[in-house]
């Protein structure tokens, strides 16, 4: 089935890289349009001091049946740590994971890397 859709966009029968959507309600075809952000990568930084970098994501678990979320940080000069549990994944939990991470961290913090989840979008960007 592969090879055939390969065909068929090589021989321009099929567009290729176009994302539509059909609503059957109005008879509409609509294409999407994605967006597409440059991703910010740490590639050869080495942080030289305490809190050049930190580490930040999170992570869902079920605990008796009820689903948390856990964002952690870590610095990576002084495996310092620091992870602070919510019920949801959102980005005002995340900018209140901020704040209590500069209040509780024995130092400034520079710079932080993230895997750009939906948590970190609207108040971040």
């Amino acid at each position: 089935m592969g090879r055939i859709i390969s065909d068929l966009k090589k021989q321009g029968r099929i567009l290729s890289g176009k994302r539509l959507s059909f609503y059957g309600k109005t008879g509409n075809l609509i294409e999407k349009k994605q967006i597409k952000r440059k991703k910010l990568r740490r590639k050869d930084y080495n942080p030289e001091k305490v809190g050049d970098l930190l580490q930040i994501d999170t992570i869902v678990k079920f605990i008796n049946g009820i689903k948390r979320y856990i964002v952690p940080a870590i610095d990576l000069k002084l495996d310092f740590g620091f992870a602070y549990g919510y019920a949801g994944a959102s980005s005002q939990n995340t900018k209140d994971f901020f704040s209590k991470l500069e209040m509780v961290s024995p130092f400034s913090i520079k710079r932080m890397q993230t895997d750009n989840g939906s948590e970190f979008e609207n108040h971040f960007r």
